[in-house]
C-alpha cells in the first residue's frame, strides 16, 4: 500500500466534507499553495469555518492488517493505533481528534482515563489483549479523545479487519462491522482501504 498516496487521499476527502457539511463555498478557500495537511489545517482555524464546522466522522473499513492503523498514526503525526499482525483489532476505536487553543490545555484519554501522549498506543493495545483474553469481540466502541494544538478536528473509527469468510469469527465480526457503521449519523464517510494487489484495486 502506497500509504503517502493514501493519507493525501484521506486529507482530501476530509477537508471537503468539512467543506460540505458546513456549508462553506469551496471558491472561498481556494488560492491556497500548501500541503494538503497544512492547508486542511488552516482551513479549519479559519473564524468562519469554526463557526459553521460539522465535525465530520470517517469509519475505515478494510482486511486484517491491511494499514488501517498506520494511516490514523499519520494523520495524527504519532503512533496512536493498535497493530498486531497477531491478533486483530477487537472493537471498534474511535480516534476524536480536536483543536486545543494552547499547550497548556492539550488532553489525551483512552477509554476515559486520562494518560500522557505517549501511552495512547500502549493502552489501546492493553484494551484489545484484555477484550482478546474475555470476550474475544465487542461492540462497544472505545474512545481515544487527542485534544492538541493544531490537532485535525475529525473522528476517525477504525473497524476489526474483515475476516477471511472461512474463518469460524466471520459472521462475528461482520455483524460488528455491519452494527457499527449502521450506528453512524448518514452523512459519516465510509473509506474502504485494501491491499494493492485485492482485485478491486488491480
Amino acid at each position: 500500500m502506497n500509504t503517502s498516496i493514501t493519507l493525501k487521499a484521506l486529507l482530501d476527502t476530509l477537508l471537503l466534507s468539512v467543506l460540505l457539511l458546513s456549508n462553506v463555498q469551496a471558491s472561498q478557500f481556494s488560492n491556497h499553495n500548501t500541503s494538503s495537511l497544512d492547508y486542511l489545517i488552516s482551513t479549519l482555524q479559519d473564524p468562519l469555518v469554526q463557526n459553521l464546522l460539522k465535525v465530520p466522522t470517517a469509519v475505515l473499513v478494510g482486511p486484517q492488517s491491511v494499514g488501517k492503523g498506520l494511516l490514523i498514526s499519520q494523520v495524527v503525526g504519532y503512533r496512536v493505533s493498535y497493530s498486531d499482525p497477531s491478533m486483530g483489532t477487537r472493537c471498534p476505536v474511535r480516534y476524536m481528534l480536536r483543536n486545543a487553543s494552547e499547550e497548556k490545555f492539550e488532553t489525551f484519554k483512552v477509554g476515559g482515563n486520562p494518560v500522557e501522549r505517549h501511552q495512547i498506543a500502549d493502552k489501546v493495545v492493553e484494551h484489545m489483549k484484555y477484550l482478546d483474553l474475555s470476550v474475544g469481540f465487542s461492540v462497544d466502541t472505545l474512545d481515544v479523545e487527542i485534544f492538541e494544538v493544531n490537532s485535525l478536528p475529525v473522528n476517525i473509527i477504525d473497524l476489526p479487519g474483515f475476516p477471511d469468510v472461512n474463518q469460524n469469527n466471520y459472521g462475528l465480526v461482520k455483524h460488528l462491522i455491519q452494527q457499527t457503521i449502521a450506528a453512524q449519523q448518514a452523512d459519516a464517510i465510509l473509506i474502504g482501504i485494501m491491499h494493492a494487489g485485492h482485485p478491486e484495486v488491480t
